[in-house]
């Protein structure tokens, strides 16, 4: 092979690598077909057509990345991250850890942008009015169902008894809230003053 051509080769190796260097890390929204996945610390976001081993994350996050972002303390309450859920067009992530707290992360930058303590998290949502509701399983400080102003971070401003809370979905046709506990499946309605 003549010079030449081992260079133009080389040069389209590298435009052709690009795209996949530091692991696709600079995406800003979750694609169509990308599945999200998480456990422990991390967060992934996976392509399924690149294939079924490590080379299809494309995004990963891991608490340590962001932890500086919010009181220190919190380094102790995002060690087993059950729920993950893309929200805002699948531009952010809303996680919850049962081992105590949910924050919502923003996928271009990582940037936490709400967290609160939030005892044996097992699921959240965003509603309507800048709202979150997290379903908080068995702990003495759980067994509940809270909501919070997505700009008031740790200041619950509803709690109801739920026991063994592990799921919260919000129904935008129906405008309701739908949570699951132990033995219970419950509906919510939001009133004009969780509106505002």
């Amino acid at each position: 092979m003549k010079p030449g051509r081992i260079i133009d080769t080389l040069v389209l190796w590298i435009i052709l690598a690009i795209p996949f260097l530091g692991n696709g890390q600079q995406l800003t929204q979750i694609q169509k077909g990308y599945w999200v996945a998480c456990g422990d610390d991390k967060v992934l976001i996976i392509n399924p057509a690149i294939g079924s081993d490590s080379s299809a994350i494309v995004w990963k996050w891991q608490f340590g990345e962001s932890a500086n972002q919010i009181p220190k303390e919190y380094s102790n309450y995002f060690k087993s991250i059950d729920e993950c859920k893309p929200v805002f067009s699948n531009k952010k992530i809303l996680i919850t850890s049962s081992t105590g707290a949910t924050c919502l992360l923003n996928i271009a930058d990582k940037k936490i942008e709400f967290y609160a303590k939030t005892p044996m998290a097992h699921s959240a949502d965003i509603l309507p009015g800048k709202l979150v509701a997290v379903a908080n399983s068995t702990h003495p400080k759980g067994n509940s169902l809270e909501l919070y102003q997505l700009d008031q971070p740790e200041k619950p401003i509803y709690k109801d008894t739920l026991y063994s809370g592990h799921g919260v979905v919000w129904n935008n046709r129906l405008q309701q809230l739908f949570v699951l506990g132990y033995d219970d499946l419950r509906t919510y309605k939001l009133t004009d003053a969780k509106k505002a």
